[in-house]
């Protein structure tokens, strides 16, 4: 899903039980259908993002001109608007599609 090999081999835990009876990871695709149609996944996109909109986002790192610059009792330096965070909510998200609701986008 995510372009990498797991290792099949499960490393001991409270629920290794869980993983029985072959105790391993990996899955062959066999005769299994796929019934997770659009409309769900898109149900449980759209709560996982909602929920994600309720995370602040990360404070911004200050770099060694920001942080001279605060010690002296000077105003910050301009930020580049290529590096601002912008809050969007996902419900005005250009394409109509849900989205995370901070991202970092160029002006």
């Amino acid at each position: 899903m995510v372009g990498k090999e797991l290792d099949d081999d499960i490393p001991e835990h409270k629920f290794f039980l869980k993983y029985g009876p072959g105790f391993e990871l990996g899955m062959s695709p066999g005769c299994r259908q796929d019934r997770n149609d659009s409309v769900y996944l898109n149900t449980v996109m759209k709560s996982v993002l909602d929920k994600l909109s309720f995370i602040w986002p990360p404070e911004p790192i200050l770099n060694s001109v920001e942080k001279q610059h605060s010690l002296n009792g000077e105003s910050r330096p301009h930020t580049p608007a290529s590096t601002k965070l912008q809050a969007r909510s996902a419900s005005h998200s250009r394409d109509g599609e849900a989205r995370c609701p901070y991202e970092w986008e160029d002006f």
